[in-house]
């Protein structure tokens, strides 16, 4: 049997004796196959993320459930979806084609959505937002909730991510916005709005800094620093300075998380 037909199609073998002749035909006949929705998007995100681990981690799963449902779909199409090397994971002939059937039926479950709400006068689709970390309280405090209550129909996806990862994504169409602090120049990134504001430093109370209206970045050199990745546009803008690249190579906590950051200063650490 054809690759393509396992994937897709059952058969039903029927055997048809000929009374005159003595001889039997052998026919079939292709029945769709069912496949739910959970497997496929879970495959679907291994498959865009390259990895499981990373799939899990955007999904906000346990690995091995991710684990345990492609090997479900994969028994069910009978057939290797991908597999497992010491340089990561390769996607079979029929892993990618069950990753683009999966994309098309999303897609047209979402268009399907959309044109159900226009026929009623709504507004409806999925807007996937990036945004990061720093932005997301004014986002879910002053937009979010107006935006539920004046399109019931939409659906917001937000992804917490560094400046790297968003415009990647942007790029890639995994997002359809982002709000990025000092974004990189790109004549393939639509720049919609901006704003300047001032670098920040957060510092506990009893340090001497905290006695001061304003600093410069060489008034910090002395303490101990934590700082975002270098994957955040922060630590990108303070890496275009003497002083950054020293504070970056010195920084006593790296993180990736805004949160860690700020609470190892409220623990008067940095």
């Amino acid at each position: 049997m054809p690759k393509q037909q396992q994937i897709w199609s059952d058969y039903v073998i029927s055997l048809t004796p000929d009374p005159r002749s003595g001889h039997v035909t052998l026919s079939s006949q292709a029945t769709a196959m069912k496949i739910d929705d959970k497997p496929l998007r879970y495959f679907l995100a291994v498959f865009e993320a390259g990895s499981i681990r990373t799939a899990a981690e955007n999904l906000r799963i346990a690995p091995s459930a991710i684990s345990r449902q492609i090997a479900a779909l994969e028994d069910r199409l009978e057939t290797l979806l991908m597999e497992r090397t010491k340089r990561g994971i390769i996607f079979t002939e029929s892993g990618h084609m069950v990753a683009a059937h999966a994309r098309r039926r999303f897609e047209m479950d979402e268009a399907f959505a959309v044109d159900l709400a226009a026929a009623r006068g709504a507004i409806a689709g999925t807007v996937r937002i990036a945004s990061g970390e720093g932005f997301v309280v004014d986002l879910v405090n002053h937009v979010v909730r107006p935006l539920r209550d004046e399109f019931p129909d939409i659906r917001l996806e937000i992804d917490v991510a560094g400046t790297e990862k968003m415009t990647h994504g942007i790029l890639r169409d995994d997002y359809d916005m982002g709000l990025v602090f000092n974004p990189p120049r790109n004549p393939d990134l639509e720049l919609l709005a901006e704003d300047h504001a001032p670098l920040c430093a957060l510092v506990p109370p009893d340090f001497d800094l905290a006695k001061k209206q304003s600093c410069v970045l060489a008034d910090t050199v002395n303490y101990p620093l934590a700082l975002l990745n270098p994957h955040f546009g922060v630590a990108k803008l303070l890496a275009n300075v003497d002083q950054g690249n020293r504070l970056t190579r010195d920084a006593f906590l790296t993180a990736d998380s805004i949160n860690v950051a700020i609470h190892f200063v409220l623990s008067g650490g940095a």
